[in-house]
């Protein structure tokens, strides 16, 4: 196994939007991360750093993906993850007998580059970046409804503080918005945990919440407001 402080990452695309999701993904696992946006300069780094992985968008200009592949694989010692597009299958395969360690498809999500990452390099999947924010949830549990204030939040979950006090393990559909955004989130979500918060008066209770059905969509726009608030 690499230890995660020196792991070192590559990525390589001519797209900076990707680059820079790409690069707040792999910089919250504690990897080092060089980016690339054409074939002789990703060259140049693989010379000069010696990454651990490179992925490698096959589209770039300057270079020919596919040579830059046949380069990078003259060092043994690099994890190499190609990316192509769903509809050139032909890339794939060609990949595949290149003998590239695994190959992706866009749209390219962060479980699919994280995961991948820690599948090659035994890397530790951190828990989602979570920021405190106060939002007011909703939640529907078979018929009964409830309210409660969020007391932080993540892609992965939610704690909600409410006077409503459920058996762990039960599932809710909660409902919320977040500040400055007008989407509103439904999301099937399971509790974890339960406390009891002391206060005068009626009790109130806190509520861990995860997220056990979303879509990559709004799993997407949460890490975005995560990102913005932490300044990722």
């Amino acid at each position: 196994m690499i230890p995660a402080k020196i792991t070192k990452v590559l990525l390589v695309d001519d797209t900076k939007l990707y680059l820079d999701l790409e690069r707040s993904f792999f910089t919250r696992q504690d990897c080092k991360v060089f980016t690339a946006t054409s074939g002789l300069k990703a060259l140049e780094i693989v010379q000069k750093e010696s990454p651990h992985l490179v992925m490698l968008d096959l589209y770039l200009p300057e270079m020919d993906g596919f040579r830059v592949l046949e380069k990078v694989r003259e060092n043994k010692g690099i994890k190499l993850v190609a990316i192509g597009l769903r509809d050139q299958e032909e890339d794939g395969r060609i990949c595949r007998k290149m003998g590239v360690d695994e190959f992706l498809v866009r749209p390219v999500t962060k479980n699919d580059l994280i995961g991948t990452a820690s599948k090659l390099l035994g890397m530790p999947l951190r828990v989602d970046a979570r920021v405190q924010v106060e939002i007011e949830v909703f939640a529907d549990q078979k018929k009964e409804k409830y309210f409660g204030k969020s007391r932080d939040i993540s892609a992965g979950g939610t704690y909600v503080r409410s006077e409503k006090e459920i058996k762990p393990g039960s599932q809710a559909l909660l409902s919320f918005s977040l500040p400055g955004w007008a989407d509103i989130f439904s999301v099937e979500s399971r509790c974890l945990r339960v406390d009891k918060i002391p206060r005068e008066g009626n009790p109130l209770f806190g509520l861990a919440f995860q997220f056990v059905e979303m879509g990559s969509f709004e799993r997407e726009k949460i890490e975005v407001f995560v990102n913005q608030k932490i300044g990722n």
